[in-house]
């Protein structure tokens, strides 16, 4: 002791005791606390290689996703093409070869079978630039210029007056904008429903109603015709309605019965959305 302290007092040593209690009992702590520290680093490293595991599950999961949206993307657009072929061109061709029909029949006078002549040429060529809005995926050529009720307006009193049917429209509500997707389902569901009654119901009269409630819009397109004696729905027209008002989260119910018409009834919900001027 005297090689260190050549003057040891007793408050030298008592100093010393508790500088050795104090160095034990850190070192009797610190023991512990790298013992902890260490199994915490094990579970840190544990968790950071689930991660990564995970994270490398998750990158396959989110490529197959990415491929099955992208068959999913290629089924809906032929679906969408098909549905477009029928709205545009296989109507176009109907009523193209209905009006060169009526033209060619012998007690036509000259003036009635230039007129569906002209008719004809008319309907051509609606159906051309119907052709190129669907390779582009726009909206019908009606809903360019004008809002959804003018829109049926027009498409509903040029058929009534190509088919010689007495048609009225009803709009009720306030008007608002919607989305475009809703107008375009919307729009087809009444060209269709009017093109299915010319061809089927041999009806004298017909009537569309547009209906504004503020959280739906109903569309209803009723006649006076034949009606039906079976359940309708197995026609490609009618499930290519149907899937465009699912597919906008709506609803379409067909009813008749045999000499009491049919009515076609779409609830669609009214989403906000812009013009076609504004999106344009």
């Amino acid at each position: 002791m005297t090689l260190f302290w050549p003057d040891p007092t007793a408050e030298t040593f008592v100093m010393l005791v508790l500088i050795v209690i104090v160095q034990t009992a850190a070192i009797g702590v610190g023991i512990p606390i790298s013992r902890r520290s260490g199994i915490e680093e094990r579970k840190r490293d544990a968790l950071i290689a689930r991660l990564e595991e995970a994270l490398h599950e998750n990158a396959g999961l989110q490529a197959q996703l990415v491929a099955q949206a992208r068959e999913s993307g290629i089924q809906d657009e032929r679906e969408r093409l098909a549905r477009d072929i029928h709205d545009t061109l296989a109507q176009g061709f109907a009523g193209i070869i209905t009006q060169l029909q009526a033209a060619q029949r012998p007690a036509s006078a000259p003036d009635e079978r230039t007129d569906h002549v002209i008719q004809a040429l008319r309907l051509a060529r609606t159906g051309l630039t119907e052709a190129r809005r669907s390779v582009q995926a726009l909206a019908p050529q009606e809903l360019g210029s004008a809002h959804l009720p003018e829109a049926i307006r027009t498409l509903t009193e040029r058929w009534a007056e190509n088919e010689r049917i007495a048609a009225h429209v009803e709009v009720t509500g306030t008007r608002e904008p919607l989305s475009p997707a809703i107008d375009v389902a919307l729009f087809r569901v009444a060209q269709e429903s009017l093109t299915n009654v010319a061809k089927h119901a041999d009806a004298s009269r017909v009537g569309v109603t547009l209906s504004y409630t503020g959280r739906e819009v109903l569309l209803d397109v009723r006649d006076d015709g034949r009606g039906y004696a079976e359940p309708v729905g197995a026609g490609f027209g009618l499930i290519s309605m149907r899937q465009r008002i699912r597919s906008i989260g709506g609803h379409m119910d067909v009813q008749g019965a045999p000499g009491e018409g049919t009515s076609v009834s779409v609830r669609v919900p009214a989403f906000p959305g812009r013009s076609m001027e504004e999106d344009r």
